[in-house]
């Protein structure tokens, strides 16, 4: 049996403070990937079944526990990386990279980044099939460029979100991860984090220095830096060939 929404109403509200969680569950680490709830169940079960189980009608009706995080990795070492994670009590990062691999930083591929990830009791998850940048789907494209409007009405990126969402009704600590590290030059912020503040996340961007950045302020700093980008519709600074993303290491 998953234990409804409201058991978790008490970790989810304090978000970020795992010294005051930890008076409230029978087990709550710090630094670890494994939530132990008064019934017992572990965070990483909860996550097999509601991810792949829950309804989306189901989705609509639960109220937003945690905050849902999102981080660039081009100016940070994993260490730094890792280090930032643990600050914010995230058990799950979430690669939203279409293409799950750098050749400028290759220990950022999936496979050496899950491995230093699992060392670290953070659990490695690659989403770039339903959230990423560049989608397999033409009708996604103008002249190259992503459009973002176009991407969010589609089903799969719809299955990608309602993941998220499922995670933070959970009070699953959980960060999207790409590779800029500034946030509104990522689709992280134009793309997944409109679509989840539209459905009522609150999302929280990581800086380049580490600072807390929220949606808003996001939004604010583009529509002051590319004022154009909002006379249409919000898309891909770059134009790109559409990319079939590859599988995850081991599939």
């Amino acid at each position: 049996m998953i234990p409804s929404p409201a058991l978790f109403a008490k970790c989810a509200n304090k978000a970020g403070a795992p010294q005051e969680r930890e008076q409230e569950c029978s087990r709550c680490p710090k630094n670890s990937n494994t939530l132990i709830q008064p019934y017992g169940i572990e965070i990483s079960q909860i996550v097999t079944v509601e991810f792949s189980e829950l309804g989306i009608d189901i989705l609509t009706t639960i109220e937003m526990s945690v905050s849902i995080f999102t981080v660039g990795y081009a100016n940070r070492s994993i260490e730094d990386l890792i280090a930032l994670l643990r600050r914010e009590g995230i058990s799950f990062l979430v690669d939203v990279r279409s293409n799950p691999s750098s050749r400028f930083k290759p220990e950022f591929s999936s496979k050496p980044l899950d491995e230093k990830l699992r060392a670290a009791g953070i659990r490695y998850v690659f989403m770039g099939d339903t959230l990423g940048g560049r989608p397999p789907d033409l009708s996604c494209y103008n002249n190259g460029h992503v459009v973002y409007s176009l991407v969010q009405q589609r089903d799969f990126f719809r299955a990608g979100i309602d993941r998220l969402l499922v995670a933070s009704a959970k009070g699953i600590g959980v960060s999207l991860l790409c590779s800029e590290s500034r946030p509104e030059d990522c689709h992280r912020s134009k793309l997944i984090g409109v679509a989840l503040a539209e459905r009522g996340a609150n999302v929280v961007h990581l800086g380049p220095q580490g600072e807390r950045l929220s949606q808003a302020e996001v939004l604010a700093r583009l529509k002051t830096a590319q004022a154009d980008l909002f006379d249409s519709s919000l898309q891909s600074r770059k134009a790109y060939r559409p990319t079939v993303p590859r599988q995850q290491f081991g599939k």
